[in-house]
């Protein structure tokens, strides 16, 4: 127990190389420890090492002979992340023979196939709603697909229908607004503009008020609360860009982002 309370606070502290070597000594002590594997393998999934995170998912398995649908869940994902599509697929069809009812083993197959098959993946992500209707993340991948398919008026359904689930949560709003900018939706753009301010401090949502404002043309404006904003406030002009990646490239916005940010 104190090994795996010290190996997740360490994981807290974002010291993964710590934390893994606190969860070993756990599966030393007890070689069926579920939560050291999954801790082991969740730190280098940090990392963006899945092919280390896939060895120890797959000890658990080997060591404990369960049919866990979680484990083979968070294999498959190991394998999607690292675009072994068939892999991925394989598991979690395993998964959901397992457990029918595990919402997150459809969602990543509707991952899967949103590039080769959109219907199967609406009908996956749409599994994954009907499981766990309050998962803001399904509904913005629906929303998204939905979006690319040229369904603007199914994916603002679903993505007003994300951020009325999860208000409060600044990463719930970013690709609502950055659809509304790229559809050059003007009136629901600044209705919604207005309503995340609501949610949050202004520092917060300055950089999608800026981002609407280069979106609808209003580009002296924007420059103008672009330089008042990096000029008052200490964040990263990032969220700007998630919103609108061609202003990473504009001559003028570069401009005016290194005056202030050196």
């Amino acid at each position: 127990t104190a090994w795996q309370n010290l190996g997740q606070t360490q994981v807290v502290l974002g010291n993964y190389e710590e934390a893994v070597d606190a969860f070993e000594y756990c599966i030393a002590i007890n070689p069926t420890n579920r939560a050291a594997y999954f801790g082991c393998a969740d730190c280098f999934e940090k990392a963006d090492r899945f092919d280390l995170a896939l060895t120890y998912y797959n000890e658990y398995l080997d060591a404990t002979h369960i049919n866990d649908a979680d484990a083979l869940i968070r294999l498959a994902n190991c394998f999607y992340n690292m675009d072994e599509f068939d892999s991925a697929k394989h598991w979690l069809e395993e998964a959901i023979q397992i457990d029918p009812n595990h919402p997150e083993a459809f969602y990543i197959l509707g991952m899967l196939y949103q590039e080769t098959d959109a219907k199967k993946a609406i009908n996956n992500f749409e599994e994954a709603m009907d499981i766990d209707p309050f998962n803001e993340t399904y509904m913005i991948a629906l929303a998204e697909l939905h979006f690319r398919l040229n369904n603007n008026e199914d994916a603002i359904q679903f993505f007003q229908q994300a951020v009325d689930t999860a208000p409060d949560v600044i990463e719930t709003w970013i690709p609502y607004i950055r659809f509304l900018v790229n559809t050059k939706q003007k009136q629901l753009l600044f209705e919604n503009l207005e309503e995340v301010s609501t949610y949050f401090n202004q520092e917060k949502v300055i950089f999608l008020k800026i981002a609407g404002l280069f979106a609808v043309d209003k580009r002296k404006e924007a420059k103008y609360w672009l330089a008042e904003t990096l000029a008052t406030y200490d964040e990263s002009p990032e969220l700007l860009f998630k919103i609108s990646p061609a202003l990473s490239s504009d001559q003028e916005v570069k401009g005016i982002i290194k005056k202030y940010r050196n």
